[in-house]
């Protein structure tokens, strides 16, 4: 039973045509546009890769000369290539602006029901509610597309507020982008379907291997720099990228003990590749500065378990596999000509800019972190070390 329904038959009334107050809010542009309200209340509806989808579905959108207006709350993320109307309208502002849309996407909350009132055509994403249960009531059926995870054996709907791991993730971002496309009757040309998305890809990184320092970083879109001293050890540049921003520091040498009290404040996160090489007591003079530190290593159980008692004062070690491409069951069997990648992790190293770690003539320096094209894997060791970042996409034509 829908939530309409079951408030008419808790309270006796009829089901009416929603009436919705609006209250007139100017644009800065005269093009027209589509809704957009990517969040909500609950975090089981927060999707991971709204970025994804706008990135796909831009390109067919510049071409017809539409915008996109998201629409919530102040503090909510900014989706890049959206008009931020974030904290900028009550409801029935909102209203106005949906009502003047050619189409509302996004996931289910306000909006959608708003759309649904003014029979606008609407894109939704559903996981922790059933369509039936709180989809567009008042829509004609050929009017919206709602997507949802696939629902297989004991996969059901949760009606939770919150889910782990969330299934709302599960929805393919080019089929949120086909989706709108098709609704709003353009051409979208992505011939690709995905495959398998890193556990860590929703998170956007910039990795400085430091035989350079950046000054323009905040033209990346990131709020902090990860300096990777494993890569390239250079002291001197890392002094000078701290001056400059906050930074998280991965390294596998000692740095500089007066370097770190230093910049203490600027260091968000520090972590140390142990081996059986690194000295025990350097952590005894890094625990006595106060920053948050992380021992991390790609021993063998049989080979840190000889040096852990050396830590036992500094704090525990925790140990990672690297990853591999047999890691990946979704490449099992598949032809690695056609399957293509994007990365939310990028390098920066010496005058470049790379979507991976792996610095080889195939791998071509970018002149964006933004709006990228997939690009061929490179069957590399060094390559799969980043795959929880990677999207990985087969080709289609």
């Amino acid at each position: 039973m829908h939530l309409v329904e079951s408030f008419a038959l808790n309270t006796g009334l009829k089901i009416g045509e929603p009436y919705i107050y609006e209250k007139f809010v100017p644009l800065p542009f005269e093009e027209k546009y589509i809704s957009f309200q990517p969040f909500g209340k609950y975090d089981a509806r927060k999707y991971d890769y709204w970025e994804e989808v706008l990135e796909i579905l831009m390109p067919a959108l510049v071409k017809n000369n539409i915008r996109v207006i998201q629409l919530g709350l102040p503090d909510e993320k900014l989706i890049y290539g959206c008009h931020n109307m974030r904290g900028k309208t009550d409801f029935n502002q909102a209203a106005y602006i949906i009502k003047n849309s050619l189409l509302h996407f996004g996931i289910d909350s306000f909006g959608v029901h708003f759309a649904s009132g003014y029979d606008k055509k609407i894109v939704a994403l559903y996981c922790n509610m059933l369509p039936s249960n709180s989809g567009p009531y008042w829509s004609k059926k050929d009017d919206v597309i709602l997507l949802e995870p696939e629902r297989e054996g004991k996969n059901r709907c949760s009606y939770a507020p919150v889910e782990d791991p969330k299934t709302i993730n599960t929805i393919k971002p080019e089929d949120i982008a086909k989706s709108v496309c098709k609704l709003l009757d353009i051409s979208l040309d992505f011939p690709y379907r995905t495959i398998h998305i890193g556990q860590d890809f929703h998170v956007r990184k910039i990795e400085l291997i430091p035989a350079m320092f950046i000054e323009n970083w905040k033209q990346l879109g990131v709020d902090s720099v990860i300096v990777r001293m494993d890569q390239y050890f250079h002291e001197e540049n890392l002094v000078h990228q701290l001056k400059r921003c906050k930074c998280s520091i991965i390294t596998d040498k000692p740095i500089n003990i007066k370097i770190l009290k230093t910049f203490k404040d600027k260091i968000n996160e520090f972590v140390f590749f142990v081996d059986e090489e690194t000295p025990p007591s350097y952590f005894q003079m890094l625990k006595a500065t106060g920053i948050t530190y992380y021992l991390v290593s790609y021993l063998s159980e049989e080979e840190l378990n000889k040096i852990k008692l050396d830590y036992i004062d500094v704090g525990g070690i925790i140990r990672k596999d690297k990853p591999k491409l047999e890691d990946i069951k979704e490449l099992e069997g598949k032809d690695l000509s056609k399957i293509y990648y994007k990365s939310s992790s990028f390098s920066i190293f010496q005058d470049g800019i790379y979507c991976s770690n792996v610095f080889a003539n195939d791998n071509q320096s970018v002149k964006s972190v933004r709006g990228l094209s997939p690009a061929p894997i490179v069957d590399d060791p060094d390559f799969w070390d980043q795959s929880d970042s990677y999207l990985l996409l087969e080709r289609t034509e």
